[in-house]
């Protein structure tokens, strides 16, 4: 009889535990569930929204995201999480991070009032979508179109103003830098001037008598629809390395031999055509580059364009694809484009201070300033603020063109290697 009572005390104590622990994981999954509906709410943070793609900043809407932000925060405080297992404790401190993030954007840095750039950016990014396009990203395009007048209403309202000048003077007393003048009349002081105009580099330079060893190359690029999928959308850049003759028919020869204009176009081409596919999986875009001819300006713009560059890039390509002379006698209308390599001889770029105390210089980023930007500016940062520089410095100062062991590497500087 004994047995049976400590077995009997045994069950219950047994059922007790169980019934505890399942007590425990159903608190556990309530409170995770509780812990998705404030991430859920964390995510709309975002909302109202000016269009479907922009946030609105009207005072309206900024109070209603902060009651949002409060909310969530007093739905995330009443959840028991100390005694969750470790990455579920992980994932609530990652809910209050982004809900700290967003009262801090709200509440202090309050952007849309104290930085005009903000909208600079949201309009600028509109400038940057690469047409022709189609799908999602065609469908995104319009829609941040019909935004821009409501985003410049906005920075309106906010005391944002346009203002459209150039700048005609730099103003150096003592050889130091104290301002700039516009071609408006206005007079800025500043005692920092950085020359970062591009394919102007020079005639901003010009503006300090100072001359930069830099020119200009134009190069072009296509866009072109490849509705027969002849490159995949995954493919990387594939570039043919090889010199060429472009793959003409003994008719098409016979005709380009006959005048002068045209042929240059039976001669031996260069290495270099490259292309890749532009766009989501949902696109049909490739882009062709190719510079077959070496074309150093002045910059214009907009650039003058080459309307043969389309189909002697199309021919080079179809060398390393050869699908794509199904193109050759009938295409979808192509997208010509372009703009200027800014470069140095060596094609290294210009980073660092100019002859006057204030003045600094980045540019000749040539084809991988995309790429290279960050590094440049953060070494262009390390000048201005006096930072301790990298080792590495001094081979993109403008003084490195005075040192006698430079001007001899010059002299013998190898192909750059660049497309």
């Amino acid at each position: 009889m004994r047995i049976r009572l400590r077995v009997i005390v045994l069950s219950i104590s047994t059922i007790s535990l169980w019934t505890s622990a399942l007590l425990a994981e159903s608190q556990f999954l309530s409170e995770s569930r509780q812990l998705e509906e404030v991430l859920d709410s964390v995510r709309s943070f975002r909302q109202p929204l000016l269009s479907k793609r922009r946030i609105d900043y009207s005072p309206r809407a900024v109070v209603e995201r902060l009651e949002n932000i409060s909310g969530a925060r007093r739905r995330l405080e009443a959840i028991r999480w100390h005694d969750w297992p470790i990455s579920q404790r992980i994932d609530y401190l990652l809910v209050r991070s982004e809900i700290d993030r967003a009262e801090f954007e709200y509440r202090i840095v309050r952007p849309w009032e104290r930085d005009p750039g903000l909208y600079v950016d949201m309009v600028r990014d509109v400038a940057f979508t690469e047409l022709p396009a189609s799908g999602k990203t065609l469908e995104n395009f319009r829609e941040d179109l019909r935004a821009i007048p409501l985003l410049l209403e906005q920075a309106r309202e906010m005391g944002v103003g346009l203002v459209s000048a150039r700048v005609t003077e730099v103003d150096v007393t003592s050889n130091r830098v104290k301002g700039i003048r516009f071609s408006n009349g206005r007079h800025v002081r500043t005692q920092h001037f950085v020359n970062a105009a591009g394919p102007y580099l020079n005639d901003v330079a010009r503006m300090l008598e100072v001359d930069l060893p830099v020119y200009n190359e134009l190069h072009l690029k296509v866009a072109f629809r490849d509705p027969k999928g002849v490159l995949p959308r995954n493919a990387p850049l594939l570039i043919w390395t090889d010199p060429q003759e472009l793959p003409w028919s003994k008719e098409e020869r016979d005709f380009l031999a006959e005048a002068e204009d045209t042929r240059w176009l039976l001669q031996d081409f260069p290495p270099g055509a490259h292309t890749r596919p532009e766009g989501g999986p949902e696109s049909d875009i490739i882009l062709f580059l190719w510079e077959f001819q070496e074309k150093i300006m002045e910059p214009v713009f907009p650039p003058p364009m080459d309307d043969q560059y389309p189909e002697v890039a199309l021919r080079g390509l179809a060398r390393m694809l050869p699908e794509l002379s199904g193109y050759f006698e009938r295409s979808l209308k192509p997208q010509l484009d372009g703009g200027y390599y800014t470069k140095t001889r060596e094609n290294r770029p210009l980073i660092g201070p100019l002859p006057f105390s204030g003045a600094y210089v980045i540019g000749a980023l040539s084809g991988f300033g995309l790429m290279t930007a960050c590094a440049a500016g953060e070494l262009l940062a390390a000048y201005i603020v006096g930072a301790d520089l990298p080792s590495y410095a001094p081979a993109f100062s403008l003084d490195r063109y005075q040192d006698p062991e430079y001007q001899k590497l010059l002299a013998n500087w190898p192909d750059s290697g660049q497309l």
